[in-house]
């Protein structure tokens, strides 16, 4: 039984979804309809926009649906309104609004009312057109919609000029067109410009009209509306013909009637046709006026016409007739002219009073009918809507327990994998605190064993250098020996094993103690070191062993990130009682906002914290393990390249001893003032020459100055060397030196190792100095990074300084041994450099190049060489050397004897004329020259081509 109830409901649900898909067909074909039809409207096809529209309107009828109706009837009343029909426009606009009324439609009634205030403006009915006009405005400002506002002021307009109101009606064209304006409605914009155009023309200033005209012309040629063109065309016409200029009139009316007569609308035909028959008349071509209004006579005859335009054809042929001296068809058709104008000044008015008392009651019928359409659609859509409600809400009701259904088991299994995960998650932090704790306890007996030969080496050692480098020994390891406790002190303290020793004692004794003990390094770096006390003395209970670990931490990293001339200071104050504050204050550089809250975390480095990259990211943590349990809390501020805080508050149980109320102590521990001069990099680059031989120079550049000295002393017994302290001196060091090879740490303030090498091998000066990078990156990607940028050779930290030594002899010796096969090329040729690397046999090239152009002129030497190439005479002395061995003036030189070598073997030029054009000067200098380069005099070379020449 419940089953079938569930079949039966399922049925129901997808007969509801049947019928409103049937409805959703209907609605869509009567949409479909409307869309066409307005697709002709824009086009000015009004008879295919008459029969879209009536189709439209049955298909609404059938599927009672009010938007759709409405739209229908507006439409079917712009057809007939187009094609001239009044009477028939009216009903239609009349039931529009009735409908748009109904349906609470405000922008559709705003249309109706439009409409239905031209139908009373074509029948001359100003005063009624008015009223419509402004019921348009009101609800259009009411709903807030600028372009039925734009078009209401258009209309009011033209009331107000049709009344010769011309004053009155220019700002509200002028308002209208601003509103279009506005919304870029280019339709809208062309027809209040037309408006302009026709009040200018007709009663202001005929310049400006005619150049609103013609601005509209041009919005309408990209609108594609060929009844809005010919309206305008005519307009522009009319205003010519009013300026008795009746040629370019023709002209325009000819255009317009150029235009297919189906796409415009026969109020607009007949303006042109009679317009074009009045400007022939004017220009005394009788066949071609007397074919216009015969057209337009037929036109007027074959449909139903406005007054104004029949009043329009009379009086042009009355006009006509006199022309061409028809008296008696002038005086028919002045009289018809009378006539009418007499019959729409009172007879016309009495025929429309009957017809608009018989309209009356036909529209109250019309109102009648419809309303009991509305109500009888209405409620057959109120009960069709209730039964596809009802099954809406069962299926919508079985979707919502299926799915709830489904969300419940999903939400089951999701917390299911959370617990999975997070039971993995825990699993893998305890084996990796195993391993760093294992790798720790490996790393001890290495260090040991180091440390000990290193005290052996100070202790005993006479060479200052073999001393100074176990001191260096020393220092490393004794570094990596504290991480390896730190890493061993922070498993211990997870695992609960560690016991606190505390004891009472003066606390601002203890910490006045660590900051002195700081004072050396801080005078070493150049640092601003104070202490500062709200209080003299605090006892209280702490573990002296942990608080050193604490704050040897907070001031070792203020210490390492801040630059000379900064300040650090440690400050203790009792904001409250049973606590105290412990700031460790820095003028570093700073902490990102986003590293800032996870600095605490372990093992977390990150480029612009304390925590950097060669950092191991244990400190800060420990630090707040310790704080911890001593049951305070730390927290971190920073502005980065401003100031850093470290906050320490402890809850503390003071000693009865303790002074209550002493008196604040503030102590400046160091305070030296130190140059802040800039210095050039010239200056600050530490140049060691060893000798004055002629020994290869090294360039080292590396941020961290042990690794810059230990380089130094290493390499100093072979090569001279120079030291820079980032990468942006460390460029332009290599321009201005040119040095014979360079090492590059990658991973520096400023610019990269890597875009160091980069940019050296860019740049023609250095683009031939090999480059070793060395990194603490180990890995594939690390060495494809630095082989993209073209570097010689890559070295990882840690390296042996043999290996440096070989690989560094290695590459210099490369580059003589290219230098030596080079030389043994023949000189007989230009490409005596042909083994060089492509990049430095360009700019060897180039240098031949800026020779041979300058052969002739004597004067052309190493001066005006460097100028050529954009070159230092140092910089291009060092190149030329490493690249040919040779010097400027020799390479110069050996230029100039090539191209005397060829001029001999090639042509029939004198010895004398040679030396002239190949710049050297005297005949006697030449040869002598060339019998040092060569072994034989030029003359030889000159007879031996001569006598060759004879045999052939």
């Amino acid at each position: 039984m419940k089953c079938s109830s569930i079949v039966l409901t399922v049925l129901a649900s997808f007969i509801a979804i049947a019928s409103l898909a049937q409805t959703s067909l209907d609605s869509m074909r009567a949409q479909a309809l409307i869309k066409q039809a307005k697709k002709y409207y824009f086009h000015a096809q009004y008879d295919s926009l008459r029969m879209y529209s009536q189709q439209a309107l049955a298909a609404a009828r059938q599927n009672s649906d009010p938007a759709s109706i409405a739209q229908a009837l507006n439409l079917t009343g712009v057809a007939y309104f187009s094609e001239g029909d009044l009477l028939a426009a009216q009903q239609y606009f009349d039931s529009t609004r009735i409908a748009y009324e109904s349906s609470g439609d405000s922008l559709g009634l705003t249309l109706a009312l439009c409409n239905l205030g031209h139908v009373q403006e074509s029948y001359g009915d100003y005063e009624q057109a008015l009223h419509y006009y402004w019921n348009e405005f009101s609800v259009s400002e009411a709903i807030g919609d600028v372009n039925k506002m734009g078009a209401a002021y258009e209309d009011i307009g033209r009331v107000q000029q049709a009344q010769g109101n011309y004053s009155q009606a220019l700002p509200y064209y002028e308002q209208a067109l601003a509103f279009f304006q506005s919304r870029s409605d280019s339709f809208y914009v062309a027809s209040t410009l037309r408006s302009l155009g026709n009040l200018h023309t007709q009663h202001l200033s005929w310049e400006k009209g005619v150049a609103y005209l013609k601005q509209a012309l041009e919005i309408t040629d990209l609108l594609n509306n060929p009844d809005q063109k010919a309206d305008l065309l005519n307009s522009l016409a009319n205003a010519y013909h009013q300026h008795n200029q009746p040629a370019q009139a023709m002209q325009l009316y000819d255009q317009a009637l150029q235009i297919n007569t189906r796409r415009v609308s026969l109020r607009t035909r007949l303006h042109s046709l009679i317009g074009a028959g009045d400007a022939a008349s004017d220009l005394q071509q009788i066949p071609a006026a007397k074919h216009w209004l015969e057209e337009a006579s037929r036109w007027i005859s074959q449909s139903p016409a406005d007054p104004q335009n029949q009043l329009h054809l009379q009086q042009t042929l009355t006009k006509f007739y006199k022309a061409t001296r028809q008296y008696a068809l002038a005086l028919k058709h002045y009289e018809t002219a009378n006539l009418l104008e007499d019959s729409l000044l009172n007879a016309e008015k009495i025929k429309r009073l009957s017809e608009l008392q018989t309209r009356y009651e036909t529209e109250k019928k019309d109102r009648e009918i419809t309303s009991l359409q509305y109500q009888k659609a209405a409620q057959e859509a109120s009960l069709a809507r209730r039964s596809w409600q009802r099954n809406l809400f069962i299926g919508l009701l079985l979707a919502v327990l299926l799915i709830s259904g489904l969300v419940y088991r999903t939400i089951r299994l999701k917390q299911r994998h959370q617990r999975v995960l997070l039971s993995r998650e825990q699993e893998l932090h305890e084996a990796k605190s195993r391993f760093f704790t294992d790798i720790a306890h490996e790393f001890r007996s290495p260090l040991t064993l180091i440390q000990g030969p290193a005290e052996q080496i100070i202790l005993h050692s006479t060479d200052p250098n073999c001393r100074q480098q176990a001191k260096l020994i020393r220092k490393q390891s004794g570094r990596l020996l504290q991480l390896v406790n730190q890493i061993l002190y922070l498993s211990r303290l997870e695992a609960g094993v560690i016991s606190q020793h505390r004891r009472e004692q003066d606390l601002v004794s203890f910490l006045r103690g660590m900051v002195h003990a700081y004072e050396s390094l801080a005078e070493q770096l150049k640092l601003n070191l104070c202490f500062s006390s709200s209080i003299s003395r605090y006892i209280t209970s702490f573990d002296k062993d942990q608080f050193e670990k604490i704050f040897t931490n907070l001031l070792t990293n203020a210490c390492k990130f801040t630059p000379p001339q900064g300040k650090i200071s440690l400050e203790i104050s009792t904001p409250q009682a049973h606590e105290v504050v412990i700031i460790v204050r820095d003028t570093g550089r700073g902490i990102s906002e986003e590293h800032l809250p996870s600095i605490f975390d372990r093992y977390y480095t990150a480029s612009g914290t304390h925590a950097d990259a060669s950092g191991a990211g244990i400190g800060l943590a420990l630090t707040k393990e310790l704080v911890e349990l001593h049951g305070g809390t730390i927290s971190a501020h920073s502005s980065p390249g401003e100031e850093t805080l470290f906050r320490i508050v402890l809850p503390t149980c003071p000693s009865p001893t303790a002074a209550a109320n002493q008196p604040p102590v503030s102590q400046p521990i160091q305070e030296i003032v130190f140059s802040t001069q800039p210095k050039s990099p010239i200056e600050t680059a530490r140049l060691i020459p060893v000798s004055d031989d002629d020994r290869s120079w090294l360039l080292v550049i590396d941020d961290n100055p042990e690794i810059r000295s230990y380089l130094a002393s290493t390499l100093s017994q072979q090569y001279s060397i120079i030291e820079a302290s980032h990468g942006e001196e460390g460029l332009e060091l290599a321009y201005e030196h040119v040095p014979d090879l360079i090492i590059s740490d990658v991973l520096m303030t400023g610019i990269t190792g890597y875009e160091v090498c980069q940019q050296l091998k860019k740049d023609e000066r250095t683009s031939h100095i090999p480059v070793i990078l060395l990194t603490g990156r180990n890995g594939t990607e690390a060495r494809i990074a630095g082989l993209e940028v073209q570097a010689d050779d890559y070295l990882t930290k840690p390296f042996n300084s043999r290996e440096l030594q070989t690989r560094i002899a290695n590459l210099i010796q490369i580059r003589k041994s290219l230098l030596a096969r080079s030389g043994t090329e023949t000189t007989e040729t230009f490409s005596s450099y042909a083994t060089l690397p492509s990049r430095e046999k360009q700019f060897i090239d180039r240098m031949t190049t800026a020779v041979e152009e300058h052969l002739s002129d004597d004067s052309f030497g190493v001066t005006e060489l460097c100028q050529a190439v954009g070159m230092s005479r140092t910089q291009l002395h060092r190149k030329l050397k490493v690249l040919t061995g040779e010097s400027t003036t020799t390479f110069v030189r050996q230029v100039r004897l090539r191209h005397s070598m060829k001029l001999l073997q090639t042509s029939d030029l004198s010895v004398s004329e040679i030396a002239y054009l190949v710049g050297f000067g005297t005949p006697a200098y030449f040869s002598t020259r060339f019998t040092e380069q060569y072994g034989y005099p030029p003359s030889q070379v000159r007879s031996d081509h001569i006598r060759i020449v004879e045999n052939k």
